[in-house]
């Protein structure tokens, strides 16, 4: 039994490397420094990622070309949603340097945290918006919403806060399960994960289906 490794497109899938080594690095630069010199730090080393990430975008304009064996897609659709999640993100930035969340994210200094947080929840959205089958899909999802979780309830000293991430985990967490639930219905209909096999599984007789229609209900 021989295993082949799927071919992988280095420059399709370079903003997303950009956004994973650089919220790494954000990490890392928070270890070594502290206080009001790690918020101008990590900040810098933040709008320096995702400008990398919005470049790696702009530079793969107008290609049209499937990632890591068709589980990802690259187009322009793709990279435009991905340039609208990497620039709210830039804007977030400036924001939170006066907010005390960020501040108190793992004890005094903690942006390094709160960033690395912001630039994961971006990755997958750059993901989300490049997904081409069920799997990818529901992976990018929650990387998108996992660190938003912790961004919510960040701010120890404020109730609002801490209840909001509460129930945004509870309620997040419920709604994976179901879109999960929903997902394998879907799978379990079509005989594919990939979008373009679902399609084709399903042809046209979508009411004449229960088992798709229980899917789609509890993924809607």
């Amino acid at each position: 039994m021989s295993f082949e490794a799927p071919h992988i497109d280095y420059a399709g899938i370079s903003p997303v490397l950009a956004l994973t080594a650089g919220l790494v690095v954000v990490l890392m630069a928070g270890v070594f420094t502290e206080g009001s010199r790690q918020r101008i730090v990590v900040s810098a080393l933040s709008l320096v990622t995702l400008a990398a990430a919005a470049g790696l975008c702009i530079w793969q304009w107008g290609e049209g070309k499937d990632l890591v064996a068709g589980a990802l897609r690259l187009d322009d659709l793709a990279l435009a949603g991905s340039l609208i999640a990497i620039a709210s993100a830039a804007f977030c930035i400036p924001l939170s340097w006066r907010e005390e969340a960020a501040d108190r994210a793992s004890g005094p200094g903690g942006h390094a945290e709160f960033q690395a947080l912001l630039l994961c929840s971006v990755l997958g959205m750059v993901l989300l918006a490049q997904a081409q089958n069920l799997i990818s899909f529901f992976v990018s999802l929650e990387l998108l919403s996992v660190p938003l979780y912790v961004l919510c309830g960040s701010a120890l000293r404020r109730r609002e806060s801490l209840e909001s991430g509460l129930k945004y985990l509870i309620i997040g967490s419920l709604g994976s399960a179901t879109l999960l639930y929903g997902l394998a219905f879907v799978y379990g209909a079509s005989g594919s994960t990939d979008f373009a096999g679902i399609r084709a599984g399903i042809g046209g007789d979508v009411l004449d289906d229960p088992l798709l229609l229980i899917g789609i209900a509890l993924a809607a």
